[in-house]
C-alpha cells in the first residue's frame, strides 16, 4: 500500500511536471529503490516513517550541473576538483571555451541519481546524529524530518557521504562551544569555523547552487551558496537549521536567502550564511512583504500545485517545497482585493518595486468575483496586483503580468490605502533628500540629488506619467501641480535600477521612501 501511495505520487509529478523520456524506467528504478529503502527499515517504525518521507519528498528534488560538450556535441569530462586551485580551474575553461567547448546547465532528479543505500546511509547517520545529540528530546520528529534528516536542501550537485564526511569534520565544535548542549550556541561555533569562506556577488562560470566541496574549495560563495553551505554541514551534525528568503525586497533592490536554527525551545533564530551570528542577525533591516522558508516535503497549498508552472511568471515562485513564515519576522495583514478588470484567470499576485520593476512577489487563488486575499503580508510597503493571462506568445507559455491601475500602501497600523492619483487636487514641492521621513530601515536608495544635474518625475496611474524634468538647485527639485495622493518615482539621466518610488506629504513636503 504504501509503494503504491509513493508510485502515484511519483504518477502525479509526471503529469504537472511533464518528462519527456525514460518514464517507464524512472518509475521501475523509483519503484525498486522505495521497496529496497522500506523493506531494510521494516522492523525500525520511525526510521521508516523517516523513509517515506524522503521517498514522497525526493519525486520533487533534483541537482542543476554543469555540462560540457565539445564543437561535435561530445561531452568533456571537465570537473574544476583536476586542478590545484579554483584559478586554475578557469584558467583551463577559458582555454575549452576559446576552443569552441560550450558549457551548458543540467537537470538531474534525484530519482534518477540516488540508490537505495544513497538513502539508508543518510537515514542512519542523521538518527545517530539527533539521538546523540543534547536536544534529541526538544527537536520534534517533525522537525527532524524537515530540518536534519534531508539528504540535501536545494539545486546543489549531491555529494556522496556528505553527512559522514562533514559530520566527522566538524564535530570538535561541540567541545569549543560555549555551551555544547545548546544547538544556537553549537551553531554558533559552526559559523565562526566557515567566515574564512568568502561572499561573492557574482560567481564565475555560474551554475544555480554550489556543492559544499565546490565552496570549500573555491573558498567563495554568493548568499544562496554560503546559507546552503552551513545549513548542509549544520545538518550533518544534527542541528536544525533552515533555509529562509524573500523573493524579492520591498523597498529596497534585489533579495536575499539566510538561515535560522532551531533553539531548544523550537523557536527559529534566524542567521547569516557564514557572517552574522544568530541573536546579532537583524534578517529586518530591510523591509520585507514575504518571507518563505524551504521544506523538503513538497506543501499541497503550493501555487504549482494549483496552476502549471510554465504560467508563473517569476522562478522564486515556482517552488512548491516552501511554507510562508513572514509573520516570524515582522507585523502582517491581509490585503483584500477585487481586480477592476475582472481577468478570467484562477490566479492573482501581488508585486513590490524591485530594481526598476513591478515583481510577483506572492499570489492568491480568486474566487468567481476576481476577489483575491493576500495574506500574510508585510507593512509600510507599496504594492500592486497584477494577473497573468494563460496564452502562448512566440510558442511559450506567456509570464507577462498586466498590471493593476493603483498602487497599495499598506500601512504601519494594517491598514490599506489605496495611492489613487487626485489629478483635480494639485500642490507644488520642493523634493529633497533632507526632508523625508526615516523609518528606521537600512533600505538602500541609489537616488542621491546633486546640484546642477537634472532630474525627471513620474507618478504611477496605470504606468509611469511624466510630470517633468528639473534641474537640482540647492539640494532641491522645485515642481508644481503635482497630484496628491500619487506615487512618485525620480529617475537620473542615467539609471541604476536602484532608484526608489515614494509618497510626499502636501503640506510639510516630506518624503516617505518606499
Amino acid at each position: 500500500m504504501q509503494k503504491l501511495i509513493l508510485i502515484c505520487c511519483f504518477l502525479i509529478i509526471i503529469g504537472r511536471v511533464g518528462f519527456s523520456q525514460g518514464n517507464l524506467q524512472s518509475i521501475q528504478n523509483f519503484e525498486v529503490l522505495s521497496q529496497k529503502v522500506l523493506n531494510h527499515f521494516e522492523f525500525e517504525p520511525k526510521k521508516k516513517m523517516a523513509a517515506q518521507f524522503l521517498l514522497q519528498g525526493m519525486l520533487n528534488q533534483g541537482s542543476v550541473l554543469p555540462i560540457w560538450k565539445d564543437r561535435s556535441n561530445k561531452i568533456i569530462q571537465l570537473n574544476e576538483f583536476q586542478y590545484e586551485s579554483f584559478e586554475t580551474a578557469v584558467a583551463a575553461f577559458n582555454s575549452f571555451s576559446s576552443k569552441g567547448a560550450i558549457r551548458s546547465l543540467e537537470y538531474v532528479r534525484d530519482i534518477e541519481q540516488i540508490d537505495a543505500n544513497f538513502l539508508i546511509k543518510n537515514i542512519e547517520h542523521s538518527f545517530t546524529t539527533w539521538q546523540e545529540s543534547p536536544w534529541y528530546k526538544n527537536y520534534t520528529f517533525e522537525n527532524f524530518c524537515e530540518y536534519v534528516l534531508p539528504y540535501r536542501n536545494s539545486l546543489e550537485p549531491l555529494e556522496k557521504d556528505l553527512k559522514q564526511k562533514y559530520s566527522s569534520f566538524y564535530k570538535g565544535i561541540f567541545y569549543t562551544a560555549s555551551n555544547s548542549a545548546d544547538p544556537v550556541d553549537v551553531c554558533t561555533e559552526l559559523i565562526k569555523s566557515l567566515a574564512h569562506i568568502q561572499f561573492v556577488d557574482k560567481r564565475r562560470y555560474p551554475q544555480p547552487m554550489l556543492s559544499v566541496d565546490q565552496i570549500r574549495f573555491r573558498g567563495q560563495g554568493n548568499c544562496t551558496d554560503l546559507a546552503n553551505m552551513v545549513l548542509l554541514i549544520g545538518r550533518s551534525i544534527g542541528l536544525g537549521i533552515t533555509y529562509d528568503y524573500t523573493p524579492y525586497y520591498a523597498a529596497s533592490s534585489n533579495s536575499h536567502y539566510w538561515n535560522s536554527v532551531l533553539d531548544r525551545d523550537c523557536n527559529f533564530i534566524p542567521f547569516n550564511g557564514n557572517s552574522d551570528l544568530p541573536y546579532i542577525y537583524n534578517a529586518t533591516s530591510k523591509r520585507m512583504g514575504k518571507v518563505l522558508r524551504q521544506t523538503f516535503s513538497a506543501q499541497k497549498n503550493s501555487l504549482p500545485a494549483l496552476i502549471p508552472i510554465d504560467y508563473i511568471p517569476t522562478n522564486k515562485l515556482k517552488l512548491a517545497n516552501v511554507i510562508d513564515v513572514t509573520n516570524e519576522y515582522v507585523a502582517t495583514s491581509s490585503i483584500t482585493y477585487v481586480f477592476q478588470q475582472n481577468p478570467a484567470v484562477r490566479v492573482g499576485y501581488i508585486t513590490v518595486f524591485n530594481q526598476g520593476e513591478w515583481k510577483p512577489l506572492w499570489w492568491s487563488e480568486l474566487d468567481k468575483n476576481s476577489k483575491a486575499v493576500f495574506e500574510n503580508m508585510g507593512r509600510n510597503i507599496v504594492y500592486l496586483p497584477g494577473y497573468v493571462k494563460p496564452s502562448m506568445v512566440s510558442g511559450k507559455s506567456n509570464q507577462t503580468l498586466d498590471l493593476e491601475e493603483y498602487p497599495i500602501l499598506l500601512q504601519t497600523n494594517g491598514l490599506p490605502r489605496i495611492l489613487k492619483p487626485s489629478l483635480n487636487s494639485l500642490f507644488s514641492a520642493k523634493i529633497s533628500r533632507f526632508n523625508e521621513e526615516d523609518f528606521g530601515y537600512k533600505d538602500f536608495n541609489s537616488i542621491e540629488l546633486e546640484n546642477e544635474k537634472f532630474y525627471n518625475l513620474y507618478y504611477w496611474n496605470g504606468d509611469w506619467k511624466f510630470i517633468g524634468r528639473k534641474k537640482c538647485e540647492n539640494n532641491g527639485l522645485y515642481f508644481d501641480k503635482l497630484p496628491r495622493n500619487a506615487l512618485f518615482r525620480i529617475t537620473p539621466d542615467v539609471q541604476d535600477g536602484f532608484e526608489r518610488i515614494f509618497t510626499i506629504e502636501p503640506n510639510s513636503n516630506k518624503i516617505l521612501w518606499y
